[in-house]
Parts: C-alpha cells; structure tokens; sequence
C-alpha cells in the first residue's frame, strides 16, 4: 500500500518524543523511556507522520506510567495495512477470474470436489431506514464487491480479513466527508459471513445458517455436461428456500407457455402425475429433515432452484414427447376417415359425466379404443361419420356407418 493511501486510514497518537527522534534517526543513543511499551506500539502500528514536532506535551504515553514529553503523530495500523492489501489483492478480476476457472477445471477433473467459499452480496439497498445520503451511498455501492470467491489456500479468517477491510474503508471515507464516524451509518456496511456462499461445481449454496446440505457431489459426465449429487433440501438456507418456492409455484405458468407442452395441461393424468405432483413433493422435501434427493446439476445450472425447476421440466417434457409419439403413430395408421370418426367417438366419451373426474381412465380408454380401431382398420372396415341422419335419435347426434369389405358381407 502506498504512502498515499495509507494515510487515507491513520489516526492521532500520542508518543514520547524521545521514540519520534529516534525514528527520525535510528543510530542516535535516545532511547524511549518505557521501552517494553514502545516496541509493543511499533509492533502494532507504523507511524506515517509527526504532526507538529516542536510543539510537545507531559503525559504517559502508550498506556504507561511515567510521564514525559510527548509528541502527537498520524499512524496506521499494521493489521489495517495487511487487512486493506488483501481486500484489493483478493478482489482482483484477473485473480477471481483465474480461481473460478481453476476451480471448474478441477471439478471435471474426476477427483473428489470440495467445496469453493466465496462471498455473493445481494445488498441493492438499506432494508431499514437508510441513514446514507446519496454520495455515502453510492460510495458503499462502489467498494462493496457483488461476488467473489477465496482462494482455497488462504487462512481460514480470509473472509473476516475482507469483511474488516470494507468497513474500514467506509469508516475512513465517512470520517473524511464528516470528521467523524457516526455508528449508524457506519454499520451499513453489509456483512461478508451473513452473505458466505460456496460453489459445488456452478452450483451455488448460501451458508447463512444452512445444515449439511450437500451428501455428496462429483462424477462428472461429459456427455450430459454434469455432475450428480444428493442433497437434504431441509438444510439449505432460508432464501434459497424461498427461491425454490417461487420458482416451482412459477413453473406450471411457464410451461403452459411452451410450444412443446401444448395440449398437455388438458391431459389430466399425464399433468398431474408429471408437474402437479413432482412439484408439491419436492416443495415437501424443503421441510422433511433427513430426506436425501439424488440430482443432476448440468453446467448451466446457478441455483438449487435452477437444478429442480430444470429436473421437473425436462421429465415432463421426455414423457409428454413420448406421449404424443405413440398417439401421433397410432393415429398415423388410420385413414383420414377412421381418424375423423375416433376423434368424435372418443370425445364423446370423455364428456360424459363418468369419464370427466377420472383421467387415468380417459388414457386407458384412449389406448384401448385406438387399438380397436387399428385392428379393425386392418380386417378392411371403414368408419363414416352420418351427419344429421333422420334415423339418428336426435338430430343434434351423429350416427357412425360400419362399411366392411364385401366379401365379409356376403359371409354374413
């Protein structure tokens, strides 16, 4: 840290002069009085300046007993000093970017994965009422990073290092604006350990008070570019809770609005056992302890609300697409005519008051009727729709003409 910079962070002391000369000139033979105490004052602190060196005072200094003629001086804390030159050593793009990539290479590497530890600030405003003006605030805004990661080899107080670095960032910056630094704005500074996150490959875990959330995590696939784990919902952290919630609540919406899923809603069975169901018995795993969910996190996967919202998706949509496939084959094999009739038939099924509140009986009806309608395809009968025939019971109903091959008709 320069000289420039380190007196950004300084503060008044008062020491024995005999200490300022010699500091001034280390081979004179002055020496402090309370020598044990002066060596403990430049352990701790590294004196920048000497304020007015010709104007002095009686007093103990460095806490002791014996008085003596004393000078006021501007210094900084060692502590401060190592605390700062991490904060800009550690925020550094090119170090974070270099420690995720790393990270991410070694999670596909096949070994065993560890946990990364970092900080994620979610801090866009004082959620009580702020006590910052506008440029206090937008200086916070500045020195507060948004993300970051610590380095794996690090000490393991890195993040109270950091967490002290920033607030005695701002402490300064409020003390020069104001000439002093008031508590309540002082303590907006956000808190790094309330704020901890750690990364299972791009999965990302808040730590503020979560569980042993995470049973195990690797085996990465190439092929499907992903790692599978098993997790205990019921120890992740608060909001990422919250955003499951919101994300599962959300997702029978968007489905709705997807192309593929067209038409699906209005097969009851298929979504209920495909989205209703998934989703309420995994928003149940978020308050069952002890109940472990095996799952696939893919690469592009952030949060545990991505992987669940992204697992119950693309179940649904595998079995809706292999739904439709062996409806759309078998409708394939009937004339336009027989296809014509079965849709009619097959409605009228299903809008009566017995078929209406049981799905699962619907598809099996579906099924059944469907193949009855191949088979007898095959044996050369033909469906015709008879349109307001006088014979029908009714002239709003429609009469379906059976037309077999002649020579079944002569057999009769």
């Amino acid at each position: 840290m320069k000289y420039e910079e380190k007196i950004e962070f300084a503060e008044p002391v008062v020491i024995e002069k005999r200490l300022m000369q010699q500091l001034i000139d280390p081979g004179t033979d002055v020496r402090p009085l309370d020598t044990k105490a002066a060596e403990k004052f430049l352990a701790e602190y590294e004196v920048l300046r000497f304020e007015n060196p010709l104007e002095t005072q009686i007093c103990k200094p460095f806490g002791g007993e014996k008085e003596t003629e004393c000078v006021t001086a501007s210094a900084v804390k060692k502590e401060t000093i190592k605390e700062i030159d991490a904060f800009e050593h550690d925020l550094d793009e090119t170090i974070q970017s270099r420690l995720r990539a790393e990270y991410l290479q070694e999670c596909k590497s096949g070994k065993e994965i560890k946990p990364l530890f970092g900080v994620d600030i979610e801090y866009e405003n004082i959620p009580w009422n702020n006590p910052l003006d506008e440029e206090e605030m937008d200086y916070l805004n500045r020195i507060t990073p948004t993300s970051f990661v610590l380095d794996p080899k690090a000490e393991p107080n890195r993040v109270d290092m950091l967490d002290s670095a920033l607030v005695t960032k701002f402490g300064a910056f409020l003390n020069k604006k104001n000439g002093e630094i008031e508590d309540d704005k002082y303590y907006c500074a956000p808190e790094f350990r309330r704020n901890e996150v750690c990364y299972y490959g791009t999965l990302r875990l808040r730590l503020y008070e979560a569980g042993d959330q995470v049973k195990s995590f690797g085996n990465w696939n190439e092929q499907t570019k992903s790692w599978s784990g098993v997790f205990d919902l019921s120890q992740l952290n608060f909001d990422d809770k919250k955003d499951i919630e919101y994300a599962l609540k959300d997702l029978p919406e968007k489905l709705l609005r997807e192309k593929v899923f067209q038409g699906a809603k209005e097969d009851e069975l298929f979504w209920r056992e495909n989205v209703t169901t998934p989703i309420e018995q995994t928003l149940d795993l978020l308050k069952e302890p002890q109940q472990t969910i095996k799952l696939q996190v893919k690469e592009k996967d952030q949060s545990m609300a991505d992987v669940l919202e992204r697992d119950i998706r693309e179940k649904a949509e595998e079995r809706w697409k292999a739904i439709e496939t062996e409806r759309n084959q078998s409708k394939a094999v009937l004339t336009p005519e027989n296809r014509k009739v079965f849709d009619v038939l097959f409605g009228a099924y299903i809008a009566t008051e017995e078929l209406q509140n049981h799905p699962r009986l619907q598809s099996a009806l579906e099924k059944r009727l469907l193949g009855m309608f191949v088979a007898a395809q095959k044996k050369g009968v033909s469906l015709e729709l008879n349109e307001y025939s006088m014979d029908a019971p009714s002239r709003n109903q429609t009469i379906i003409q059976v037309k077999q091959p002649a020579r079944d008709r002569e057999k009769q």
